[in-house]
């Protein structure tokens, strides 16, 4: 598994780029984090796979999921618990920020 590694803060957030889902399921500073951002498709596993293990484990932030551009018949799966906003790519900066916004209100 990949190493955590910290990106440079943008607008004041502070962005931890694990390598995949096991190195965030095992990251020692997983309680930490406000919001996680995840790829619906991904190698080994999917975000919905990832969200079951992560409530498995006692985990309750809200999700972000990424997924391709339309086509992808994602939508219905991301209402998965926790699961706060469904991003196409390409997405803007503004959409993010709306999806990261809306996820960390709804887990106050």
């Amino acid at each position: 598994a990949s190493m955590p590694m910290m990106a440079p803060a943008t607008n004041g957030v502070l962005k931890p780029s694990l390598g995949d889902a096991e190195a965030l399921l095992g990251s020692p500073r997983l309680a930490e984090f406000s919001c996680i951002l995840s790829d619906v498709v991904m190698p080994g596993t999917t975000g919905f796979v990832l969200v079951e293990r992560l409530r498995a484990m006692g985990h309750a932030q809200p999700v972000i999921f990424l997924t391709a551009p339309k086509g992808d018949h994602s939508a219905p799966r991301a209402e998965a618990p926790g699961a706060r906003c469904l991003l196409t790519k390409p997405f803007t900066t503004e959409a993010l920020m709306a999806c990261v916004a809306k996820a960390l209100e709804g887990a106050r």
